[in-house]
């Protein structure tokens, strides 16, 4: 199981590696290389915010590196800014 807490936003909190992420380019990397660390039939959970990004801002990212969402909860779109 890799267990992922990237930063939350990409429109917000500019230099502030802890909250921001320019064109979730650190999400796009973490999505792209984390097979690496993960057994056939292996897990990610990633803690994320629905205020700066729901599930779907990074469906094709998890789709590209060949991965799949089997669970979201409570993803909805609080900010305009999440997609």
């Amino acid at each position: 199981m890799v267990v992922g807490n990237p930063p939350h936003f990409s429109d917000r909190s500019i230099g502030e590696l802890r909250f921001f992420d320019e064109r979730w380019s650190l999400h796009r990397d973490f999505f792209a290389d984390v097979d690496k660390f993960l057994k056939p039939g292996g897990m990610i959970v990633v803690v994320e915010n629905n205020h700066g990004s729901t599930a779907e801002t990074f469906r094709s990212m998890i789709d590209e590196a060949g991965l799949c969402t089997v669970f979201v909860r409570n993803c909805e779109v609080a900010s305009p800014h999440a997609l």
